[in-house]
C-alpha cells in the first residue's frame, strides 16, 4: 500500500465506481467551508459511514496536546465540552484506547486491529483488557506534516470490521479533511482576534483595576505599566517581560503572571508568548492553536 494515496485517481485503481463516487461526494461536502463545529460533526458523519464502525472520536490538536473534541455513534453526534487530554483517557479507561491514540500519533500514520488485547504493542492498555473491543481503526490527520486531530473508530460487533480498503478510505477522506479543519480553525482563532481587539477599543479599564506587574532583579523591585509591555516569554527557568526600553526577569512562571494582566489587553499566540495587542501589526494562524504574530515598529505602536 503507498503511503500517501491522496488523490481520487489513486482512489479509482483500488475502489469500484460506487465506492469513488461515494467517495467524490464525501470529499465535496468537507470543502463547503463549514463552520468548525458544522465541519467536526460533517468529518464524524462521513468516516462512520465510510467505515461501517459503531462509534467514532476525534480528537483535535490544541498546543501540542490532544484533547477530545467528539464523539460520533450510528445514531447520535456528541460535542465534547470538557478538555479531556490523552493522559486522562489512558489513566481513566475513557471509552477508546489512550496507548493506539498515542502510538498513531508517534508513528503519524493509520493503524487496524482486530482481536486487540491480544496485541503485543497495546497489551498493557486498561480500555482494551477491560472491554476488548473486536475492530478498531485509528487515522491521523495530517496537514504540512503536521498532525491537526486524530479519528478513532470501533466496531464491537464483528471482528475484522476494518480492513487495508477501510483504512485507505479513512486516509483519503482525512486528507481532504485536514485543509477544510485548518480553514475553519483559523476562521473562528481569527474571529476571537477581532473580538479582542474590538474588547480593546471599546472597553475602559476602571481606576481601581491594577495596571501593572511587578518584577524583582539586582534586589530591586520594578513596577510595569501594562502599556509599556511589548510581549512575555516563557523560558525554562525564568519569564521575560519585554518592554521597549528594557527586559525585566521574572521568578514567576508564564501562568502566573498572565493571571494578572487583563484578557481584553494581551493576547497568548503560543504556549510560551503572550503579546499586547497594542504592539501587533498582524497576525498569521500557525497550527494547532498558535500564532505568528508580527509587531509593529515603535512609532507605529503609539
Amino acid at each position: 500500500m503507498p503511503s500517501n494515496p491522496d488523490n481520487a485517481n489513486y482512489a479509482s485503481n483500488t475502489f469500484n465506481e460506487l465506492e469513488v463516487n461515494s467517495f467524490l461526494k464525501a470529499t465535496k461536502l468537507l470543502s463547503k467551508g463549514l463552520h468548525l463545529e458544522q465541519l467536526v460533526q460533517k468529518i464524524m458523519e462521513i468516516v462512520i459511514e465510510h467505515a461501517g464502525a459503531q462509534k467514532g472520536y476525534l480528537l483535535l490538536n490544541k498546543d501540542g496536546n490532544f484533547y477530545l473534541e467528539a464523539k460520533k455513534t450510528t445514531e447520535t453526534f456528541t460535542r465534547i465540552q470538557e478538555a479531556i487530554s490523552i493522559n486522562e483517557i489512558e489513566q481513566n479507561s475513557i471509552d477508546l484506547s489512550g496507548q493506539i491514540v498515542r502510538y498513531v500519533t508517534r508513528i503519524q500514520s493509520g493503524v487496524f486491529l482486530d482481536n486487540s488485547k491480544n496485541d503485543e504493542r497495546f497489551f498493557s492498555d486498561p480500555y482494551l483488557l477491560q472491554q476488548n473491543p473486536k475492530s478498531i481503526l485509528c487515522q491521523p490527520i495530517i496537514h504540512n506534516q503536521n498532525i491537526l486531530g486524530i479519528i478513532y473508530l470501533e466496531n464491537n460487533c464483528i471482528s475484522g470490521t476494518f480492513t487495508y480498503k477501510s483504512l485507505e478510505i479513512i486516509h483519503l477522506l482525512s486528507t481532504h479533511a485536514a485543509l477544510s479543519l485548518e480553514n475553519a480553525r483559523l476562521q473562528e482563532n481569527l474571529n476571537t482576534v477581532v473580538e479582542l481587539f474590538n474588547k480593546r477599543t471599546t472597553s475602559k479599564p476602571s481606576s481601581q483595576e491594577r495596571n501593572h506587574l511587578t518584577a524583582k532583579e539586582e534586589g530591586s523591585h520594578h513596577l510595569i505599566p501594562f502599556e509599556k509591555i511589548i510581549y512575555i516569554s516563557s523560558h525554562t527557568n525564568t519569564t521575560i517581560i519585554h518592554t521597549l526600553k528594557k527586559d525585566f526577569s521574572s521568578s514567576k512562571k508564564l501562568k502566573q503572571l498572565i493571571s494578572n494582566i487583563p484578557k481584553e489587553q494581551f493576547m497568548r499566540v503560543h504556549k510560551s508568548f503572550v503579546v499586547n495587542i497594542s504592539w501587533i501589526a498582524r497576525i498569521e494562524y500557525y497550527i494547532g492553536g498558535t500564532y505568528i504574530a508580527h509587531l509593529k515598529d515603535q512609532d507605529e505602536s503609539q
